[in-house]
């Protein structure tokens, strides 16, 4: 009688009937087994009772273990919002009102980033940066990792570097991201590659090891800490991007006895019924000009406001891009022309004026 061929199905069965159960986390994409991730050490254990039942094919244990987890993959993010309790406490009031916040504006900025932590899960919508201005030693940090204190692993701090696989991957696999260090050594180049750091949606790279490109959704929600000095905007369309708060003082002992649970289960809730992500317009304008206290102080316009009237929309003031250049080379010095012509565009930019041409000459108006 001929000998019954062994499958990967049977492999599958038998390691069911040891009682193991394997997932796919999406975020990691790491095989856990009964919870646990899947370890060299896990997987021998496994290898040695197929042995010890007559089952010695590697290959088929490896293949049987990732084709099952890969057809019960889940989201542990989604996951954990969606088991979120919520009893119709007002736990966001209670949290809100253990900082002290001059501009009063850290209520309705929290709010719209915890909504846009959500919808950044749920449907990958870009969320804003929450930057939180306060002396050093209050607990800002604190809370930022209590925020995730129910899931650890998908907490990260520290700087970002655009250009590192590190960063990039923890911009994939973490949910909240302290960035500290924003102030006044905060680098012009740090500043860009923030910027487009959060407006991306997706990300492509390739893991250590790995034979193929992974496109993943960008599950980091930023929150910045700074102790402002000199500013560190530079960009007011870009810094749209930035909700900047004053924060005198936290009653971090009131705010521990909160259940964060309960908290992300309110906003959970909220998210849920509708409640909007986006700034009215009103909320627009309220941020663009609280963040104009964050700004950077640009030299090239201190300069041409001291030595020309500026009126915007009044084509009458034309002056010729040469003249400004002259009058602003005795003042500051750049590395090339083309940098100090790129330096008066952006300047003029912010300020509202528009290159026209008259008679062949470019200028500005």
């Amino acid at each position: 009688m001929p000998k019954t061929q062994i499958t990967i199905a049977d492999y599958v069965a038998l390691m069911h009937s040891f009682g193991y159960v394997f997932r796919l986390n999406e975020i990691t994409d790491q095989v856990e087994i009964n919870g646990i991730p899947l370890s060299d050490e896990l997987f021998s254990k496994i290898q040695y009772q197929l042995i010890d039942r007559g089952h010695n094919n590697e290959r088929y244990t490896r293949v049987a273990i990732n084709a099952t987890a890969y057809d019960n993959r889940y989201n542990p993010l989604k996951e954990y919002l969606s088991r979120l309790p919520y009893d119709g406490g007002h736990y966001f009031d209670a949290l809100v009102a253990c900082f002290d916040n001059p501009d009063q504006l850290f209520p309705l900025y929290l709010r719209k980033w915890m909504l846009g932590a959500i919808a950044k899960t749920i449907e990958g919508k870009q969320n804003r940066m929450l930057i939180m201005d306060g002396p050093q030693g209050i607990g800002k940090s604190l809370f930022v990792r209590w925020l995730c204190s129910k899931i650890p692993e998908y907490f990260t701090e520290g700087a970002i570097d655009a250009d590192s696989k590190d960063t990039q991957i923890r911009l994939t696999t973490r949910w909240i991201w302290e960035v500290g260090e924003l102030g006044s050594t905060f680098r012009r180049s740090d500043r860009e590659a923030l910027k487009n750091l959060i407006t991306m949606e997706k990300l492509t790279f390739r893991r250590p090891y790995g034979y193929f490109d992974k496109t993943k959704p960008i599950l980091a929600n930023m929150i910045g800490t700074i102790n402002n000095e000199g500013g560190f905007l530079d960009d007011p369309t870009g810094s749209r991007r930035f909700m900047v708060c004053e924060i005198k003082q936290i009653n971090w002992k009131e705010y521990l006895k909160i259940d964060v649970n309960h908290l992300w289960g309110e906003i959970y809730a909220a998210y849920l019924i509708g409640e909007e992500t986006e700034f009215t317009e009103d909320q627009k304008k309220q941020t663009e000009l609280n963040n104009q206290k964050y700004e950077i102080e640009d030299p090239i316009e201190i300069v041409l406001r001291d030595k020309f009237v500026i009126r915007v929309g009044d084509t009458q003031l034309w002056t010729p891009t040469a003249e400004l250049m002259y009058a602003l080379q005795d003042k500051i010095r750049m590395s090339s022309t083309k940098a100090f012509q790129m330096a008066l565009s952006t300047t003029m930019k912010k300020l509202g004026l528009v290159k026209v041409q008259q008679n062949n000459v470019r200028g500005y108006s």
